[in-house]
């Protein structure tokens, strides 16, 4: 089965995309402190807020057009010059325009070279193409070379990180990682596509690259630029915990991403063939398989979050451990949504219907930014972050539900939710036995495990973990 393959493959990308980070961020956060993680945070906010506006709606309209030409080579020639040719001119606007605010705008000229360094990372992104690779379904190579490149980065983070004030080198290596990753992705590309200006067409994909572009950057309106506001009207010390506690919840949401990015070609690719059966099999599938992974992690996240923000940053940064119990919701809801979003309105053409939902909670959630974090600081974020992820998703189900009739908050969620009581049990008995924060995880990783493949693989018998399980064993 492709799909269970692609899967396997888009997942170990994704999530080395963040696992790798949070290897390096115990030892960052130590020797860079809240205050310098702090710095690193708005910076890294700022910059991908940018990286928004560059790459715009790049990505989703990538995946989807390549994966509905890859079949016809003068097509699939025309699709990706055509997109890429548009995302560079939409780039290089935003490049100059940001150098123009750093030097323009005293908030970021109080970080001139960090965001320097940042502009160059705009650049270099255009050059990643990780939409084509993905569209194509032929990622394997990406995923040997992401690993590869890593491991690279992760050796030159505890070799050249040593004090308090090399928060900026920890930053240009990130930099480079994204340099060297696009040299190589660029080259790669050419052994299955060519690039000619004379095949751009841009009238046919302008629409719904903007619309979708604007889709990003609302939706960040409540993610991404939560920090960069939160930065603004409150401390680095803030931003510091904030982040913390965003970096633990992103590692796990990347198992979400990584699933629904990769059905979104096999499921454009079902739109195309019209078979709407097939569609509602794989959505459902992908449902099963989220709410099986997603509700013992929400659940160890909020039970033992003090234990994990101790383990991976240290009691300095033990604040954190509120942000991290309101946001950890987070996850399963991105994921349903995601669902609704990536696997059927985007596929199915429905660009205006997801920007309008953006809108809306892109609007809830600048008015609950200005409400909240100025009075309340990281917490009034994470809170502003998980009502907003509430909305989009009732108003992407109802907006599926009433143009396909297909309900992913039915009764089969509310026997999951019962199911997944056993986890909450195993994490309250541990953490009121007293063992340290390691063994106490240890403990509750090996409970949760075997319950885990208890109820999917003798119980439940999930059909698509059943069929990853059997990829990974082959």
């Amino acid at each position: 089965m492709a799909l269970g393959k692609n899967i396997v493959f888009t997942s170990i990308l994704t999530v080395s995309n963040y696992i790798v980070p949070l290897i390096v961020f115990p030892y960052v956060s130590r020797v860079l402190g809240v205050v310098n993680l702090g710095k690193f945070g708005f910076v890294e906010s700022v910059v991908s807020f940018a990286l928004l506006f560059s790459m715009f709606g790049i990505y989703n309209l990538g995946v989807r057009e390549i994966a509905k030409s890859r079949g016809n080579q003068d097509s699939l020639n025309a699709t990706f010059s055509s997109l890429f040719f548009l995302n560079a001119i939409n780039t290089i606007i935003v490049f100059f325009i940001f150098i123009f605010l750093i030097f323009t705008y005293q908030k970021f000229f109080e970080y001139k070279n960090l965001l320097f360094f940042g502009s160059f990372n705009i650049l270099f992104n255009l050059f990643l193409i990780q939409w084509f690779f993905i569209g194509m379904e032929k990622i394997s190579f990406v995923v040997y070379r992401t690993i590869a490149l890593r491991i690279l980065y992760v050796a030159l983070v505890f070799i050249f990180v040593k004090n308090t004030d090399d928060y900026d080198v920890y930053y240009l290596l990130s930099v480079l990682f994204v340099f060297f990753n696009a040299i190589v992705n660029w080259f790669y590309s050419r052994n299955f596509v060519r690039l000619s200006i004379r095949l751009i067409n841009f009238k046919t994909y302008l629409s719904a690259y903007f619309q979708l572009g604007l889709y990003a950057i609302l939706t960040s309106l409540y993610t991404t630029f939560t920090v960069t506001y939160l930065g603004i009207v409150k401390s680095e010390a803030d931003v510091g915990l904030y982040t913390t506690a965003v970096k633990i919840q992103t590692l796990f949401l990347a198992l979400f991403t990584a699933v629904s990015t990769a059905v979104v070609p096999y499921v454009s690719k079902l739109v195309h063939e019209k078979n709407m059966e097939g569609i509602k099999d794989v959505v459902g599938k992908v449902q099963q398989l989220l709410m099986s992974i997603g509700l013992p992690i929400v659940i160890c996240l909020v039970v033992l979050a003090s234990e994990i923000i101790n383990i991976i940053s240290g009691r300095e940064y033990i604040n954190a451990s509120i942000l991290l119990q309101i946001i950890a919701p987070t996850i399963v809801l991105i994921g349903f949504a995601q669902i609704l979003v990536l696997q059927l309105l985007i596929p199915f053409g429905n660009d205006k219907i997801v920007l309008r939902n953006a809108l809306v909670g892109a609007t809830i959630g600048i008015v609950l930014n200005v409400i909240l974090v100025n009075k309340f600081g990281a917490i009034g974020s994470a809170i502003v972050w998980l009502f907003s992820e509430i909305v989009v998703l009732v108003l992407a189900q109802i907006a599926v539900n009433r143009m396909y009739h297909i309900n992913i908050l039915d009764s089969k969620v509310i026997k999951q939710l019962f199911s997944a009581i056993p986890y909450v049990i195993i994490c309250i008995i541990f953490k009121r036995l007293g063992f340290s924060p390691i063994i106490t995880l240890a403990l509750v990783g090996l409970s949760f495990f075997s319950y885990f493949i208890f109820l999917n693989i003798f119980v439940t018998k999930n059909p698509l973990l059943n069929n990853i399980l059997q990829r990974i064993k082959n």
